[in-house]
């Protein structure tokens, strides 16, 4: 078996790119000419969030009618974070246009098969190489029409090719169901995660207890012996600013994990004063709270950004408002009484006057360690999975570098 290494400009008949109509974002349209974007690119795999249409008037634009894109078209990602993401255009948005951020590369069929090229194009050893033409570039993180037609795949036959092609679209689509299974377990451990705190710090830890009215429509039930408090009455709004230290701990709402509380990233990149908290406050973002970021802290630090920081009266009730805070009814109920439209607030002041379920010291310690148990070892299940995850990600990745240079002899396969 013949193989040799081929520049892309080789078996191409067009390397191209559009651009964004004129109007930009704002003249996108709910229905017509497909528009595809750098965010509906990723690897191997066409996603459908944020497409955007176009009029004939607009894709009939000299920029975008040179952009057309026609069936076993591969797109490629060419500037910023997605750089060299690749993957082939669902025929069923034909017609289509790719904005600036997007280039086609279309295949001659009387050369190569279009389905093996893009499996080369995605292979970790040539997609590392655009990534470093990419950031080695004039712009950084930016692929050019001549950087692409240059990169050099192998090329065997296009029967060989055929056959690549047809191995690879078996294997990895097995490979991606048990990845889609593996990623609905995470997501359903999320769930029950959610749904266990929401139970436990509005209904309390006994089944049996007697329940009555909160008066709050967001609370519903609460044991007999429970009361309401806004969380004024327990606590206070931290206060104090100052520049942090070089080496301080700082945490604004992007090193937050979501529904989780873990911190992704103990030192901000955010360059401006913060709100001095202690070890037992809860930080809590203000802006977009639907992303629900919501901190525990364990440590002395700065929260920047719009994360505010509330002291309890008594820290040993801290964890308990955490949880409290981070329960998705309460995230619910801060959301539904934000303001603004593009970066909705909720206001300190409304919700240091929310309303939460109050019991006895001693049952919150009860609360605060069953949870904390609980929602460690669905933390461990998440993570078991997630790393799975990422090896099924990295077998496939391996699959087909080995495939597609030939390591892997898939031609007596059936």
């Amino acid at each position: 078996m013949t193989w040799k290494l081929t520049p892309l400009k080789q078996i191409t008949t067009k390397i191209g790119s559009g651009a964004t109509p004129r109007g930009g974002n704002d003249s996108y349209k709910t229905e017509g000419i497909t528009l595809i974007r750098s965010l509906n690119v990723h690897d191997l795999e066409f996603h459908y969030e944020g497409l955007a249409f176009i009029n004939e008037e607009q894709a009939s634009d000299t920029r975008l009618a040179r952009a057309s894109i026609e069936p076993k078209d591969i797109l490629l990602n060419i500037t910023g974070a997605s750089v060299a993401r690749c993957c082939i255009v669902p025929e069923h948005l034909l017609p289509a246009r790719v904005n600036q951020h997007v280039s086609l590369v279309r295949v001659n069929p009387n050369l190569a098969h279009s389905h093996y090229v893009l499996y080369c194009i995605s292979s970790p050893v040539y997609k590392h190489q655009l990534l470093t033409l990419a950031q080695g570039g004039a712009t950084r993180e930016a692929l050019t029409q001549k950087i692409i037609g240059n990169l050099e795949i192998p090329l065997p036959p296009i029967p060989t090719q055929r056959k690549i092609a047809n191995f690879l679209d078996r294997k990895t689509e097995k490979i991606d169901e048990l990845i889609r299974v593996k990623e609905r377990q995470v997501e359903l451990l999320h769930e029950y995660r959610a749904s266990l705190i929401n139970q436990t710090v509005t209904k309390g830890l006994d089944p049996n207890v007697e329940m009555k009215p909160s008066g709050i429509e967001w609370i519903g039930e609460i044991p007999a012996h429970w009361e309401v408090k806004k969380i004024k009455y327990i606590a206070t709004l931290v206060s104090q600013k100052s520049i942090p230290e070089t080496d301080a701990v700082k945490i604004s709402p992007e090193n937050v994990e979501s529904g989780t509380g873990k911190i992704l990233d103990f030192h901000s990149s955010y360059d401006s004063v913060g709100v001095k908290f202690q070890a037992g406050d809860v930080l809590f973002n203000k802006l977009r709270v639907y992303l629900s970021k919501v901190v525990f802290a364990e440590y002395d630090g700065y929260s920047l950004g719009e994360m505010i920081g509330i002291r309890p009266f008594l820290k040993r009730m801290g964890k308990y408002l955490f949880y409290l805070m981070l329960s998705s009814r309460f995230i619910e109920y801060c959301n539904s009484i934000s303001y603004g439209v593009k970066m909705p607030r909720t206001a300190v002041g409304d919700i240091l006057n929310a309303q939460i379920p109050m019991t006895s010291d001693q049952e919150q310690i009860q609360i605060v360690e069953f949870l904390d148990r609980k929602t460690g070892q669905i933390d461990k299940l998440i993570s078991t999975e997630g790393r799975k995850i990422e090896l099924l990600k990295e077998y496939r990745q391996s699959l087909i570098s080995e495939v597609v240079t030939g390591k892997i002899d898939v031609r007596n396969e059936v």
